[in-house]
Order: C-alpha cells, then sequence, then structure tokens
C-alpha cells in the first residue's frame, strides 16, 4: 500500500519545504479575539506560523539527524547543494539551492584498496586489503559566491563568515568521523576513496584517548586549489544517486567554528545557513525558529504541478521568503491536545488520523473536509505520499522460501488472495493506494498505469494456483493422510 498525504496550502505563510513529508496536514488562520490564548502578546503581532511536534527531536545534528520529526526542524536550518521543487511532485524535481550550477560529471579510472576485516573471537582488525583500478567519476560542484553561515558566538565577532568549498569538504570529513554516527557511513565508505581510511585512523586516535584529527585528508573529496567556490567527489563506480544524497541536511555546509566550540553540545546548538536559525528550545515545550538575516535569497516558486494555480499555490509567486518571521512548534504528545489546539486557532496546521478523522472528514469520509470544517475556513490538499507498506516473504523458511516452482506459486496464490483495497478502507481510514510496485508515487520511474498481475486481489486464480502448488483447496496433503509436517 502507498499512503497518502495531506498538504497545506501556502497562504500567508512560509515556502516550508519539510512540511511535504507530513503525513495529513489541514490549514486554518488564526481567530481574531480570543482571549485565552497561549502565546505572548509580542509573539502573536509577528507573523509567525504555529505547529505541533508529538515529541522533541532526536536531534539537531543534521550529520546524525534521519526521523522525520528532526528533519522537519532541521531543514529550515540546514539547505544542500539541492533542493526539492516545493511544488513539483509528479515526480519530484531537483533545484539547485546553495548550488550555482549542475555538478559536471567526468568519468576516469580510480585507483582504490578494498578493506578487509580478520575476526578472532569478539576482536575486529581491519587492515588494508587489495588495491584495484575501476571506472569511476568525478563530480564537481559549484556553490554561490556570498553565502554567510548565521550569526553565532562561535565566529569572531558573533558574525557568520562567508561560506566556501572548504566548508563542504569539512562536511564530508564529518559524515566519514566516528563519533558523528551518520547512518550512510558504509555507502559512503565504499563510493568514496579515502573515506574508510579516514574513519578507521580517528577510531584508532579515539582508541588511544586522541581526538578526531579533521586535518586527515579524504582523497576523493578536494576543494579546487584555483576557485574558492569549487570542490570535486570522486567516486569508484556510477552512482547517480549521488545528487539525492546532496539534497539531504547531511551534507549541508558546516562551520568548524561550531563543533569545535560547541562539542557534544552542538546537536542542540545548530548553525547553519538556512531560512531560520534556532532561537529558543525549551525541551518538552517548544521549539522557536527566528528568520536568518543572513539567508540567501530565495523567492517563492511560479511553476508548480497542474492544477497548483487554480488551488492558489502560485498567489504568492515572486515574493521573498520566508513568508514568516518565526516558526514555533509546539511539543505536544497527545494528539488529540493539538487537534483541539488547532480548531481554537492557535495551530496552524494539524494532522488527519484515527482520533479525529471523522471530525474532520464525517462519517466513513469521503475524500473531503466536512461541511462544518469549511465553512471555519479550513482548507485541505491531498496527494500521495513517498512510501511503502509491506509484507513480505521468509525466504528461508521451507515452506513459503526459495525459489522452486512450488513454493513460488504459493507465494503468488497468497497475494492473490490479499485485497488490498479493503485492507486500506478499514486500516487506514481510506487512505492510501494499493502499491503495485516497490516504487512509490512521485519518484522518477513510477508507472500510474502499470498493474502487477500478482496484486489484484483474485480468489480464483489463487485457489488455481495453490492447486498447482499441490495444496489444492489451502489443505497441505499430508493433513489429508494424518501426517502434519515438522516444519
Amino acid at each position: 500500500m502507498a499512503s497518502c498525504k495531506f498538504v497545506l496550502k501556502p497562504c500567508s505563510n512560509l515556502c516550508y519545504r519539510s512540511l511535504i513529508s507530513i503525513t495529513a496536514l489541514i490549514f486554518i488562520s488564526l481567530f481574531s479575539g480570543c482571549s485565552n490564548t497561549p502565546y505572548q502578546e509580542e509573539d502573536v503581532t509577528k507573523p509567525t506560523l504555529y505547529a505541533a511536534l508529538l515529541e522533541d527531536p532526536r536531534t539537531l545534528d543534521p550529520t546524525s539527524a534521519s526521523d522525520t520529526i528532526s528533519s522537519m526542524v532541521i531543514d529550515s536550518i540546514y539547505p544542500s547543494f539541492f533542493q526539492y521543487h516545493y511544488l513539483k511532485r509528479s515526480p519530484l524535481e531537483l533545484d539547485l539551492s546553495l548550488g550555482e550550477s549542475m555538478p559536471k560529471i567526468v568519468v576516469l579510472p580510480v585507483e582504490f584498496t578494498e578493506k578487509a576485516e580478520d575476526k578472532l573471537g569478539d576482536k575486529i582488525t581491519t587492515h588494508a586489503g587489495k588495491t584495484s583500478t575501476g571506472m569511476g567519476e568525478k563530480w564537481t560542484f559549484h556553490i554561490k559566491k556570498g553565502l554567510r553561515f548565521q550569526n553565532d558566538p562561535c565566529f569572531p565577532g558573533g558574525k557568520g563568515r562567508e561560506i566556501t568549498a572548504d566548508d563542504f569538504v569539512f562536511t564530508f570529513k564529518r559524515l566519514a568521523d566516528p563519533t558523528a554516527k551518520y547512518s550512510n557511513l558504509e555507502t559512503m565508505e565504499s563510493l568514496i576513496p579515502g573515506f574508510w581510511q579516514f574513519n578507521i585512523e580517528n577510531q584508532k586516535r579515539l582508541e588511544a584517548g586522541k581526538k578526531v584529527d579533521y586535518s586527515l585528508p579524504i582523497s576523493g573529496v578536494q576543494r579546487d586549489p584555483n576557485d574558492p567556490y569549487a570542490f570535486s567527489v570522486t567516486i569508484r563506480r556510477k552512482f547517480p544517486q549521488l545528487k539525492y544524497h546532496m539534497a539531504r541536511h547531511q551534507t549541508s555546509p558546516l562551520p568548524h567554528e561550531a563543533i569545535e566550540k560547541y562539542g557534544s553540545k552542538f546537536a542542540r546548538h545548530p548553525v547553519g545557513c538556512g531560512s531560520f536559525y534556532l532561537e529558543e528550545y525549551l525541551p518538552k515545550s517548544r521549539i522557536v525558529l527566528r528568520a536568518n538575516p543572513n539567508r540567501m535569497r530565495e523567492t517563492y516558486p511560479s511553476e508548480g504541478a497542474p492544477g497548483d494555480r487554480e488551488k492558489g499555490l502560485l498567489a504568492d509567486s515572486g515574493r521573498l521568503l520566508p513568508l514568516v518571521e518565526r516558526v514555533q512548534f509546539n511539543i505536544m504528545p497527545e494528539s488529540i491536545t493539538s487537534w483541539n489546539y488547532f480548531l481554537q486557532g492557535y495551530l496552524d496546521v494539524a494532522f488527519v488520523n484515527q482520533s479525529n478523522y471523522e471530525q474532520a472528514m464525517g462519517i466513513g469520509g469521503a475524500g473531503k473536509l466536512t461541511e462544518e470544517m469549511a465553512h471555519k475556513g479550513i482548507e485541505m490538499t491531498h496527494a500521495p505520499n513517498m512510501n511503502i507498506i509491506q509484507y513480505g516473504f521468509n525466504m528461508e523458511d521451507k515452506q513459503v522460501g526459495g525459489y522452486s516452482e512450488k513454493n513460488r506459486k504459493l507465494r503468488q496464490a497468497i497475494s492473490l488472495s490479499i485485497d488490498s483495497q479493503a485492507y486500506i478502507d478499514l486500516n487506514a481510514l481510506g487512505i492510501g493506494i494499493p502499491a503495485q510496485s516497490m516504487l512509490p508515487p512521485q519518484i522518477p520511474g513510477y508507472d500510474e498505469d502499470y498493474r502487477n498481475e500478482f496484486r489484484q486481489a483474485n480468489l480464483e486464480k489463487a485457489k488455481a494456483l495453490l492447486a498447482e502448488a499441490g495444496y489444492a483447496d489451502g489443505i497441505d496433503p499430508l493433513f489429508r493422510i494424518g501426517l502434519c509436517p515438522k516444519d
């Protein structure tokens, strides 16, 4: 099943890209004339987007953050070389963000040393392995000039300095830092020459009681000696997915001054160059972001997906971003609390879930808001989400696994007996699309017209395949003669 999401209709708020990932969103303007407002008067008078988070972010360190809640905060602080177009969604499109131009890719031979490991008991010794040469690629990236980090005490005089290619090189070194807990470490180790060696050498330093040494090189990541705004990443094989890694906050430029000053506290003291900076963080209470005066100049997009203009999604075309001065996330673990705040006008967005679905959509739902919700000025649009919910087979199981013709037909019969639409209606409030492959909507390669013949509920065909697999009427032949399989 591919799930669906509801997308906020931009009004007098910011072009807030991370909201695209939220499962269900509704928009409502703040009611006026309320006397029991939970916000201070000086905050309410400023253009502010109010939203809720179910829990505190796990971290505000872009290197290690990979969960949705952390990303909702981080993505407004740490932009990347690329960004996803805010409105073009079928399929998603990459735009330049901090990048000045599209990267140049050159195919070239790359020499590298394969890593090898010896395991003796619980001790693993890592050492240099076989040296090989293969055809790889060199990607050269050019960044915009004049980019600046936010103002922060880690810089001389508290003024954010200019960003150069050296800051991107530093970011890649931090991905290889064994203390940074980067989730795609093995992928980068297999791709970038010198990445693994940087990690191993610093592991040895940590074991010896020393600090991580960022002066050590990563041979596959180099700044252009003739251009302070250009750097290259050499990889061992063709890997077009690298451009998507360059659209993630993990590859946002980091100032070494902040890492050196804040150390382990950097996870709660982000220093980036995005549209916002962290103004306040009260755990279990709220997170406040403020518009970054050092942000680069961006405007609201003038193009979108078909129908966006009719929906009013291009009404702010050409306006400088962000469209609000503040973003306040209230930490609200209970969804009913955030829903009540929303209905009272104290939140601009709210999730649609099982606790409020009938109130928002009516009994049985109809894919649209109730008249009562619409009368209050609430607006909602929906679009497919980029995730897949799936059930799989244990391919090592003797009954259903393996690649024999018998077991293959058994798996096909089971798949044909599952009514995905009925599952969506009963367990997902009717919000979802029966998946036909592992590619979700909006991902390049997704074909909305493709139908997997084994993903359509068909009991007659399922029974026929069961019989061909030796399970006529769904009964194992051993049971017919009174024997029960041991496995």
